[in-house]
């Protein structure tokens, strides 16, 4: 294992170290060009050398791109015209080394002119090499006629008019996802391009099942922990937004992850609809309301500070929680507890009471939790999400929920809690969804 990660940290230097040969070529270009100017013939001197280190950045860079070719993620063809371009590189750098060497000069020396056309040649082959380079990374269509071809899909001239997967899903998709995974490099197997590649899957089969999020690949992977090594994005890239996280979740399970389907044509909540603005750059064209209705939804509170406990973060993420911000300034956060995780509770309540404030969304849900466990639930006064469903909890449990002023939403099912204790919590003045099931109650 530590050496499959080793060839995968050094496979993954070959974008970094690519770069050292081409600088080392157009020096090299640049000093056999001006070397025709008398004043500036001394430059020709350092080419020898420079010679010797284009063979050798041009070898290294070689390897560590063989490395990367194992990983697997890289379309077949373009990889062995990419490895060929840069194996007659390395070559053709070792021929101008030795050729400009003096044991050669000894025996014969070629025109400066044939000398100077060769490193053209190298320069153009090096031009075509990194074509490909940048295929293989970007995909085979990320310059190319059809690149310049393409029209631009028009904004719609309003919410209602938006189609959902056309207008917001697949834009968000590209943008996120498509670097990766597109019919250049399908990472995975996968391509988001367009729909039917995009519920057709990869390896792992369908990336999505329409109305089911839960059993969607693509949803379960961008909503893993950040340390986990299925998350996606992956390589440091940027994650995705709990915004659209949300709203590819609420695409999927809604809209059955079809096109076609107009924003006016679905059941679309606030939260969506504020959200699917953003994402159409239409906040100001609503004036403002959608803006609004976003700082609405998240209900910042007062007073807070700008910074969250990043070393509680770090103790919680440590241990199996997943931590998400839902806004940078300040950070508001977005805590879950996966079902099932084993958890030294006692220890880790200090590091959630410190992060009580900045959170809005909590998720506890499956856990195996008691009211005695569930204590530090008094210090998250600012959340307004909760979820404590297929937990051993009971009427005991209300009370603890009394400082939560500021919880719209909670989820019950599958506890202990009675009819009388629902009828309570339900006349709590600010909740307004309560989730809950005959059968929860024994």
């Amino acid at each position: 294992m530590i050496l499959l990660e080793i060839s995968q940290f050094l496979g993954r230097l070959h974008p970094l170290i690519v770069h050292l040969p081409i600088g080392i070529l157009f020096i090299v270009l640049l000093f056999e060009l001006l070397a025709y100017k008398k004043k500036y013939s001394h430059l020709r001197d350092a080419i020898p050398l420079l010679s010797w280190l284009l063979f050798a950045s041009t070898l290294f860079a070689g390897i560590f791109g063989y490395i990367l070719s194992l990983d697997g993620d890289y379309p077949g063809p373009l990889v062995s015209q990419h490895q060929w371009a840069g194996i007659i590189l390395c070559l053709l750098a070792l021929g101008m080394a030795l050729l400009q060497s003096d044991w050669f000069h000894q025996k014969r020396r070629f025109p400066v002119l044939v000398q100077t056309s060769i490193w053209v040649v190298i320069a153009l082959l090096t031009t075509y090499a990194g074509h490909q380079g940048g295929s293989l990374t970007h995909g085979e269509d990320y310059l190319s006629l059809e690149v310049l071809r393409a029209q631009k899909r028009s904004k719609p001239d309003s919410l209602e008019a938006a189609l959902v997967y056309e207008d917001v899903i697949q834009p968000l998709l590209i943008r996120r996802c498509g670097q990766c995974h597109n019919e250049g490099k399908k990472k995975g197997q996968l391509s988001v391009t367009n729909l039917a590649k995009l519920l057709k899957g990869g390896k792992t089969g369908p990336a999505l099942v329409p109305g089911d999020p839960e059993k969607s690949e693509l949803i379960h992977r961008i909503k893993l922990d950040p340390s986990d090594e299925k998350f996606m994005p992956t390589d440091g890239k940027t994650p995705l937004t709990a915004e659209e996280t949300t709203l590819l979740t609420w695409w999927v399970k809604e809209a059955g992850a079809a096109g076609g389907k107009s924003l006016a044509s679905l059941a679309v909540s606030p939260e969506i609809r504020s959200i699917v603005a953003k994402q159409l750059g239409m906040e100001a064209g609503n004036g403002g309301e959608a803006a609004k209705e976003t700082t609405e939804q998240l209900n910042i509170p007062p007073g807070l500070a700008i910074k969250a406990d990043s070393t509680a973060i770090r103790q919680l993420r440590a241990a199996g929680f997943m931590v998400r911000l839902l806004l940078r300034e300040p950070e508001l956060l977005d805590i879950t507890l996966p079902e099932g995780t084993k958890v030294d509770w006692k220890a880790l309540e200090p590091s959630l009471g410190s992060l009580s404030k900045h959170t809005l969304w909590l998720n506890l849900a499956g856990n195996n939790l008691t009211e005695k466990e569930l204590q530090v639930l008094t210090q998250f006064t600012n959340l307004e999400k909760l979820r404590l469903d297929k937990n051993p909890v009971g009427d005991e449990l209300l009370p603890l929920l009394e400082p939560l002023q500021r919880l719209e939403a909670i989820n019950l099912v599958g506890t202990r809690i009675s009819e009388a204790g629902l009828t309570k919590l339900k006349a709590a003045g600010t909740i307004k969804r309560v989730y809950y099931s005959e059968s929860s109650s024994p």
